[in-house]
């Protein structure tokens, strides 16, 4: 429902904008597609939350908390300095790689509008993989519990 809400609005915009102005870019089409991804990628979090807890609240709460950590984690160059031993280096730097890389993610759809050459799919791909363990995690225990 989400994309076909999300395919929708961004089809218009794109429409509208290109007969206003008569510029008929596809990379906003692909920009939308990463939002997409975005969001594919979160969507697990709220089905493994919610087999494993029973609880939408709950769900809702985890993947606003896993999207605001994946900020906090993209900056882990900058918040390494601050850590008093390595340890705490090591386990952000550990933990940013395990977490949705969702920032990154939009800077590749900013970089894909403005047609610059993207250096590095790794945002994509290990998004890609945490959704998928994600998933297939939510899935594993959905099987196993008794209704």
């Amino acid at each position: 429902v989400i994309g076909v809400n999300l395919f929708y609005l961004v089809l218009g915009v794109w429409v509208i904008l290109g007969f206003k102005t008569e510029i008929w870019k596809a990379e906003f089409l692909l920009a939308a597609a990463l939002a997409m991804f975005a969001f594919a990628v979160l969507l697990p979090v709220i089905v493994f939350v919610a087999v494993v807890s029973d609880s939408a609240v709950l769900a809702t709460m985890v993947t606003y908390f896993v999207a605001l950590m994946s900020l906090i984690f993209s900056q882990h160059e900058r918040i390494a300095p601050y850590c008093d031993s390595q340890w705490p280096r090591d386990l952000v730097k550990r933990l940013c790689y395990v977490f949705p890389k969702l920032p990154e993610i939009g800077n590749t759809a900013r970089l894909v509008l403005m047609e610059r050459e993207l250096t590095s799919w790794m945002p994509i791909w290990s998004s890609g993989i945490f959704a998928v363990v994600v998933l297939g995690a939510g899935v594993w225990f959905f099987q196993r519990k008794d209704y």
